[in-house]
């Protein structure tokens, strides 16, 4: 039986075998981010760069530039960011920002029909309640003062919205506190 060293030697002496690994290699090393990368990392030795190369081509296969080529993702809606862990090239896949804000849109569609609210609670904001009278203006400011506290990671205590129908304790719920 031949060892695995002998044949992926042989397999590496045929020339159209050796021609694609050279034009993947020079596609890999001239792209615009593994060029910066390796820049930003002048630690990284040619046996670093040898060792981790297959790593700097699965970033380069996915990206365009500093975007994510969304039908080449390893793991759709997520991209590729190169990182040096102890010495040694290493890749990591982090959700974009547009899977991230489809993700949290489904979910908010998803509490939305588990809560059987209407429709036109979908588009609820601080900006389109109506503060008409003190009760609405008291229901506001204190909805406005528990986001303002959850935004900024302060501790706050829960809210508590109770009134007569029509005061909007519906609507405020509705409005999302981290969005």
């Amino acid at each position: 039986m031949e060892r695995i060293n002998q044949t992926l030697a042989q397999m590496m002496n045929r020339k159209e075998v050796r021609e694609a690994y050279e034009s993947i290699r020079r596609r890999t090393l001239e792209h615009p981010e593994v060029v910066a990368f390796l820049k930003a990392h002048p630690e990284l030795d040619e046996t670093a760069i040898e060792v981790g190369f297959t790593k700097l081509s699965e970033y380069a296969e996915q990206m365009d530039g500093k975007k994510l080529i969304e039908e080449q993702a390893v793991i759709p809606g997520h991209q590729p960011v190169l990182y040096v862990d102890l010495g040694q090239i290493a890749i990591r896949y982090e959700e974009t920002v547009k899977h991230r804000q489809a993700r949290r849109q489904k979910e908010m569609d998803r509490k939305f029909k588990s809560l059987f609210l209407p429709e036109e609670v979908r588009e609820a904001s601080f900006e389109s309640f109506d503060w008409s009278d003190d009760a609405r203006k008291i229901a506001l400011r204190e909805a406005m003062r528990f986001v303002s506290g959850m935004k900024t990671r302060q501790k706050v205590n829960g809210l508590y919205l109770y009134g007569s129908f029509g005061v909007g304790k519906t609507y405020l719920l509705a409005r999302s506190p981290m969005s």
